[in-house]
């Protein structure tokens, strides 16, 4: 079977100081297209001289904060780009496209300014808080997505994004709740099995990790990154024939995958 090239492209894994090395995790924000009301609003005022500018901001990374400390922590955010069918010049859409360019500052100048005459748009809260999340201003971010979900409980985007942030800041008892929510709404999305694996993994609970993220393999057997957790799940269970073939599995998707070269030799040489 042919690997997805967007599922190999993430397979990519992070050393880290310690003893031996640590697996890294493409934590995902998922960007929604904001209501057309939104844009009619800040179309409108533009027209009656509101100032929509967004000021001058210094070069940022689109690297988020150092995650709390621990293993196999978090260690990237991606935001998936969506089409955005408005023209260039609407401001919204220029928000989303400085978000979407890491210009987080920029971004949330102009969400501020939607959010002050729509404060009740569970779409552009969740924006916003995606944002800060990324900027590393966790606390605001936590506000805006928590609002957001009260105002609009069964949005599935909303919750994952929620738990992603979450996860971030390092709160993964509430993150496993919210992803396990939004898995009752979908329960078959894979990214969400994913998400809950790790964070099982992450609090100990590694039988049902393991679970959640066969799960995940289950609905999506081109995502390569899924074997690495899966694996290391299993190797912390004893079970390493089976860490072992999820990490063959992973090197027949990803051939140069590092990780899973190592820690196949390290299977093979106990």
């Amino acid at each position: 079977m042919m690997a997805d090239k967007k599922d190999v492209k993430e397979a990519k894994s992070e050393d880290k100081a310690g003893d031996g090395p640590k697996i890294g995790f493409p934590r995902k924000f998922k960007l929604g297209t904001p209501k057309s009301s939104v844009s009619e609003m800040l179309m409108g005022a533009a027209g009656q001289g509101t100032s929509l500018a967004s000021p001058q901001m210094q070069s940022s990374s689109m690297a988020p904060p150092q995650a709390p400390s621990a293993d196999y922590a978090p260690t990237s955010f991606t935001v998936e780009p969506e089409p955005v069918e408005e023209q260039v010049t609407d401001p919204l859409t220029e928000a989303m496209r400085r978000h979407r360019a890491g210009e987080f500052d920029a971004a949330l100048s102009l969400y501020r300014l939607a959010m002050a005459q729509r404060p009740d748009d569970a779409n552009l809260l969740m924006m916003a808080g995606i944002a800060n999340s990324q900027k590393g201003t966790h606390g605001e971010a936590l506000q805006l997505l928590r609002r957001a979900a009260e105002l609009a409980p069964d949005t599935v985007q909303i919750l994952t994004n929620l738990g992603t942030a979450l996860q971030g800041a390092g709160q993964l008892d509430e993150a496993l709740t919210t992803y396990e929510r939004a898995q009752q709404l979908t329960p078959g999305d894979p990214d969400l099995s994913f998400n809950l694996g790790f964070v099982l993994r992450r609090l100990g609970r590694l039988e049902e990790a393991a679970a959640a993220l066969q799960k995940a393999v289950d609905l999506r057997p081109t995502y390569a990154e899924t074997y690495l957790h899966l694996g290391v799940t299993l190797e912390g269970l004893g079970r390493k024939d089976e860490a072992a073939a999820a990490y063959r599995r992973l090197l027949e998707l990803a051939p140069q995958h590092s990780e899973a070269q190592q820690r196949l030799q390290a299977l093979s040489g106990s």
